[in-house]
């Protein structure tokens, strides 16, 4: 074995300070946050669900029905790191993240957040375009779908305001 070798594995076992993010210290704050990341997972599925199953005109065209099929992978990433941080504080009863169950909870939930708005946006504005081009008399099931598809954008919008205001701040900061 090589001197850099075995500095680069003594280097990679030792931790270092700024690779544990720290939750908030009241134990109530730590469980609401994974029961709200739970219900936020269980709110976007329902609504991924209740969009499938208006059954509108537009869902039968390939510009809407694929981009709608592909909101569902944010949707089950963002249910793994619900549960993947449920499970760090509900059962393990965790006060400090390492970088790795950072990484695998919270931080893909709030990325997987995100390609759910951005999709959901996207998804939205192409359902708005097929309702301008076709319109037609089954074009209250295309609204009904259109709104269904608003809520999941604000329900993302939502979730993301309840990040920033739960989890972005930094250990030891003492402001609201």
């Amino acid at each position: 074995m090589t001197t850099r070798y075995k500095n680069w594995i003594k280097n990679a076992e030792t931790p270092d300070e700024s690779d544990y993010f720290v939750l908030p210290d009241d134990g109530k704050k730590r469980r609401k946050g994974a029961l709200m990341n739970l219900c936020f997972c269980f709110l976007f599925i329902a609504l991924l669900v209740a969009a499938g199953l208006v059954n509108q005109s537009s869902s039968r065209t390939a510009w809407i029905f694929y981009p709608y099929i592909v909101l569902f992978l944010p949707a089950v990433y963002f249910a793994f790191g619900a549960c993947a941080f449920a499970s760090l504080v509900l059962v393990r009863h965790n006060v400090s993240l390492s970088r790795k169950e950072w990484e695998k909870s919270l931080a893909r939930c709030k990325h997987s957040g995100g390609a759910l708005l951005v999709l959901s946006g996207i998804n939205a504005l192409l359902e708005i375009v097929f309702i301008v081009l076709h319109r037609n008399d089954e074009i209250v099931r295309d609204i009904v779908y259109l709104g269904v598809l608003l809520g999941l954008t604000v329900g993302c919008v939502l979730y993301g305001i309840y990040f920033d205001r739960s989890f972005s701040k930094p250990a030891g900061d003492s402001r609201e």
